[in-house]
């Protein structure tokens, strides 16, 4: 989303100051299905996830397991990963960022590390739209209440969804119609029901349609 937008453009330019590649960490599943026991639904499959941090120019995308090592990780071990594993050259969170055991880790102790390390540290600052925070949180629930409009704006890009075409009723094709069923994967937000512009990539050529 915008608040994310923000963030990997100024990767962007901070890799460039360093001479180094722009890189984005992810997890491969949500920290709260083993933090909490609950798989909150999400707005993006992992591959749709990597597909847009490279569009947004990352040159490398490191998606982590967040399993049990992972989740008992000091904040400070980490951080020591992405310096010592990964070769980090500079950091970049946003203004809430928690990380490590417990989310002990945060952006001010973060920049304080970096400091030490002598390495580039920035905090993106809360992003809004008319006063609204750009949060994960906020864009599910207007997914779900079919509010695609308000919800592109605030993701600042179409929203993308990848599934595999399965054989619904074949209808469609008597009226002149012709359909494609996705089967999407769990655990995703889905949008209210209802019929929405959208494109269609298949085998690398995009169609014009109706959801």
């Amino acid at each position: 989303h915008l608040g994310h937008a923000a963030l990997l453009a100024t990767c962007r330019k901070l890799a460039k100051e360093q001479g180094c590649k722009a890189a984005a960490v992810t997890f491969s599943s949500h920290p709260d299905t083993l933090v909490l026991g609950k798989t909150p639904e999400l707005i993006n499959t992992i591959e749709d996830r990597v597909q847009l941090l490279r569009q947004a120019g990352m040159d490398d995308v490191i998606v982590l397991p967040f399993d049990k090592k992972m989740m008992a990780c000091p904040w400070e071990n980490f951080l020591q990963l992405l310096v010592e594993q990964y070769h980090a050259q500079g950091l970049v969170c946003g203004h809430d960022f928690r990380f490590g055991w417990q989310g002990k880790g945060n952006a001010a102790l973060l920049q304080a590390a970096c400091l030490e390390k002598k390495i580039p540290c920035t905090v993106i600052p809360e992003q809004r739209i008319d006063g609204i925070t750009v949060s994960s949180t906020h864009i599910r629930s207007l997914l779900e209440q079919g509010e695609m409009e308000t919800a592109v704006a605030f993701m600042g890009h179409p929203h993308i969804l990848t599934g595999r075409v399965v054989a619904g009723r074949q209808l469609g094709r008597t009226i002149g119609i012709p359909t494609a069923n996705l089967k999407l994967p769990e655990n995703l937000v889905i949008p209210r029901f209802g019929v929405y512009v959208c494109s269609t990539e298949i085998d690398g050529k995009v169609y014009s349609g109706f959801n």
